[in-house]
């Protein structure tokens, strides 16, 4: 059979020529523990996957240890044994390879050995390093955890160490061809290398309906899932605001849909349930959601990264964001709301935003009256949300200019109904927001001038499916913010990794949970802090639930 050449430009493979090595030197090798079992004959490294703890030392025959630690033992990791070929490109040597992961923490006791004649230098970890002799396998067999990779750097071995840059006589004209076109392609590029099998699979879906408190009297559904996988943590996910009236039937299809596939393929399982019909009173999109948030959990606490890191890094490190009140139709009913905007000043916040009566212009605007009379620059209006009710947009126009003079960041849905937003937008001298759930919204928003902002978030179907939209609006010149305050920890948590890296967050946000929300599941709550939600910093969401809260909020689980 005719084998192929490592790299381009490069002659076909063949057996590079030896020098003299000390007894030590030719004994050495890699052996793995005995519990592992012998070590495969031949030469080269070969990367392998076990699933049970295991141990790798770096030892000698002649009982000379480089080691007298083992590797960290991890039950899903890489492995290190002896190739039954050796396939090494003629002259080039691996001078080293690095494991870049950091669930691979590798023992300090890995100290730099001399680099000898024909044995490369192997980094195992940060300033770890040991030495192994012979040529190294031309065909590597990775396992990577979730995203890890590992990055294989190929360097001409020095004239020092005795190789030689290709097959041909070093100092004959094709020689020096192949050593220049050699050193050319190595210096400027790495080459990774992924597995070609899953590493680690779903094994299960659960789920629990707990129910949280508002400050105001009203009570929040919110579906928790945990993704459990064959050996790692869990993701932990949520359907936000929902109530699963069956519940078990929802986990059983999640069940047969995700159990045995790939983790780290978020995106691919994204589209594979968004083209499902979700059999249960919560909507697919918020089905599709909770799986997606729980997946960036997951994959983060694995690599022990922040979800937005997975999502490309962290542009800001905190998130403005508003208080929500409701217009109401008594003027008796002022003082409720006004006790609501009160606590939000009690608690160091300012920005609020205000949801229209609908029914009178001058009563809204006698309430936002009374309530800047009285805290005057100690608050700001957010937005003055109409909530899709004017089907005219003469009248939708009148009752904005009616309250226009309270300075609002923007306004938000004037309708339901694209034409009529855009004749709005068309005469409105403020951006004016509309609730984009689809790609196909977006593009209609877009084409028909709309709106000048988009209102996003996670409920429709995840920060994989929302971020696409934000690159539409983009694209496009259109403004974003974070909408809705429906969710717990969990989900604010997944809204502020989503917000953290996009670049174009232009609006002040609608999450505001530590205000709004009596009762979390979550050890610790999201920090606020003059109007401003912190990020999380801990891998995944960065939100741990707690034992005892969830018993107390569960009223059903599967």
């Amino acid at each position: 059979m005719r084998r192929r050449s490592l790299l381009p430009g490069i002659p076909k493979p063949g057996r590079p020529p030896s020098s003299p090595k000390t007894a030590t030197q030719s004994k050495m090798r890699l052996r793995s523990t005995s519990h592992i079992g012998k070590p495969s004959s031949g030469r080269g490294i070969r990367f392998s996957k076990f699933t049970s703890p295991r141990t790798v030392r770096w030892t000698s025959p002649d009982a000379v240890r480089l080691s007298d630690r083992p590797w960290t033992p991890i039950r899903r990791g890489i492995r290190i044994a002896r190739s039954r070929r050796s396939r090494a490109a003629p002259g080039f040597w691996i001078r080293s390879f690095r494991i870049t992961s950091p669930l691979l923490q590798i023992s300090s006791a890995f100290n730099e050995h001399p680099v000898c004649s024909h044995r490369r230098r192997v980094a195992v970890g940060p300033g770890c390093f040991a030495s192994f002799s012979r040529a190294t396998s031309r065909t590597f067999h990775a396992t990577r955890v979730c995203a890890v990779r590992i990055l294989i750097t190929l360097r001409l071995a020095p004239a020092g160490m005795g190789a030689v840059a290709s097959s041909c006589p070093p100092n004959s004209i094709a020689g020096r061809k192949q050593s220049a076109q050699a050193r050319s392609f190595l210096n400027r590029r790495h080459l990774w290398l992924t597995a070609s099998e899953v590493r680690m699979k779903i094994t299960k879906v659960e789920g629990h309906q707990i129910e949280t408190r508002r400050a105001y009297g009203h009570v929040s559904g919110h579906v928790i899932v945990k993704i459990h996988v064959d050996d790692g943590p869990i993701g932990l996910g949520e359907a936000s605001d929902s109530r699963c009236e069956d519940l078990p039937a929802l986990i059983a299809q999640y069940n047969e849909l995700l159990v045995g596939t790939d983790p780290t393929q978020i995106t691919e399982i994204n589209e594979y349930l968004g083209r499902h019909d979700f059999r249960s009173t919560v909507s697919n999109n918020h089905c599709v959601s909770a799986i997606d948030l729980a997946l960036y959990d997951l994959n983060g606490k694995t690599l022990g990264v922040s979800a937005n890191r997975l999502m490309g890094g962290k542009i800001r490190d905190r998130i403005y964001c508003c208080y929500p009140t409701w217009g109401w139709q008594l003027k008796e009913d002022f003082d409720t709301t006004v006790g609501y905007v009160e606590r939000l000043v009690d608690h160091g916040h300012h920005l609020f935003r205000f949801y229209i009566s609908g029914d009178d212009a001058e009563l809204d605007n006698r309430f936002l009256s009374t309530v800047f009379d009285k805290f005057g620059d100690k608050v700001r209006l957010k937005q003055i949300d109409f909530s899709g009710r004017f089907n005219d947009w003469h009248a939708a126009l009148e009752y904005a200019q009616v309250l226009r003079h309270h300075n609002p960041f923007h306004f938000e849905q004037p309708s339901r109904n694209l034409r009529v937003c855009a004749e709005f937008t068309k005469r409105m001298d403020l951006p004016v927001s509309l609730h984009t759930s689809t790609l196909a919204q977006a593009i209609d928003s877009i084409e028909l001038r709309a709106c000048t902002a988009f209102n996003l978030c996670n409920v429709h179907r995840g920060p994989t499916y929302i971020r696409r939209i934000y690159a539409v609006a983009e694209s496009a010149g259109i403004k974003c913010l974070i909408g809705t305050d429906q969710e717990s920890t969990l989900g604010i948590a997944g809204q502020l990794h989503v917000g953290a890296s996009v670049p174009n967050l232009d609006l002040p946000c609608d999450p505001m949970g530590p205000m709004l929300y009596l009762d979390s599941p979550a050890v610790e709550r999201i920090h606020a802090e003059g109007s401003y939600l912190t990020v999380p910093d801990g891998p995944g969401l960065g939100v741990e639930l707690d034992d005892d809260k969830m018993k107390a909020l569960t009223i059903a689980s599967a």
